[in-house]
């Protein structure tokens, strides 16, 4: 399920509640598409300065729901929770993010993956627990000639198709 995020401009003399910056107004609308009929299965309008991830932290999806989410939702206590509750996600990683490799996963021939490893955060580690695992797949976007880095909790997932999604 797409978790979409637009912001929709407004006039802030018209609108002084909407306030996004100082000169300018917006509100954010927050959608959760349903992949069966891609149409909306909950929708959220928040002023235009309300994180994202306030907003998806008070959403509760079903066990096995896939989210794709950009990195406007990166909150790696709330990639834990999603896990323990057996909800999936994809993401963009962040660049600075801080994590240690578990496992080198074998790289596809003639494909475009860089990269494939199984990864965990120091930060979310608690003592006297396994770590949580997630996966970052690094990708090869030939027409733009940049890597994309993305970053799952679908540790079973090939991972072309982790950046599909």
């Amino acid at each position: 399920m797409p978790v979409v995020r637009s912001i929709i401009d407004l006039s802030v003399s018209m609108f002084d509640w909407a306030k996004f910056r100082q000169t300018k107004g917006a509100i954010k609308l927050h959608l959760l598409l349903d992949h069966d009929g891609y149409l909306p299965s909950f929708a959220v309008v928040t002023e235009g300065k309300r994180s994202e991830i306030k907003v998806a932290r008070t959403l509760r999806f079903d066990a096995g729901t896939i989210l794709a989410i950009d990195r406007g939702y990166t909150d790696y206590e709330w990639f834990r929770e999603l896990t323990q509750e057996e909800v999936y996600f994809v993401t963009r990683m962040k660049d600075k993010a801080v994590y240690e490799v578990r496992e080198e996963v074998e790289v596809p021939q003639n494909r475009n993956v860089v990269s494939d490893q199984i990864i965990w955060f120091p930060r979310l580690a608690r003592e006297g627990e396994e770590p949580v695992l997630f996966r970052r797949v690094e990708i090869l976007d030939a027409e733009k000639q940049e890597t994309v880095v993305f970053l799952s909790n679908l540790l079973g997932f090939g991972a072309t198709t982790i950046a599909s999604i």
